[in-house]
């Protein structure tokens, strides 16, 4: 009993593992609100705080792989954050939406690999 029991268990988490469920809920008509958990998420402050995350990166980068020169405009690609798209149902191993052909972000993959 104690077998069928844990097999039970362990397919629910397969079978969940597969399916992608919503966790997240739009709360107003322009999709900009989410909310998680009863949470409010406002994107705007995503935005800003991806934003402020890649400055502070850039400038460390700057100071310390270049010794406080620019960085080299052709290692430093400009890719618009809120362009970028995802595919939320593909749980597939190894999906990312770096792969994902809508963001055309393949043509840095030769200067990254």
């Amino acid at each position: 009993m104690s077998f069928c029991f844990n097999a039970a268990l362990l397919l629910k988490r397969i079978h969940l593992s597969k399916i992608n469920m919503g966790q997240f809920e739009y709360m107003d008509k322009h999709s900009q609100e989410l909310s998680h958990e009863g949470k409010l998420i406002h994107l705007r402050k995503i935005n800003g705080m991806i934003d402020g995350v890649l400055s502070r990166y850039t400038q460390k980068i700057k100071e310390v792989a270049f010794f406080g020169e620019e960085i080299p405009v052709d290692l430093l690609p400009t890719v618009d954050i809120s362009k970028l798209v995802d595919n939320q149902h593909n749980c597939l191993p190894g999906y990312s939406f770096i792969d994902d052909p809508r963001n055309n972000v393949d043509q840095y993959h030769q200067a990254y690999s």
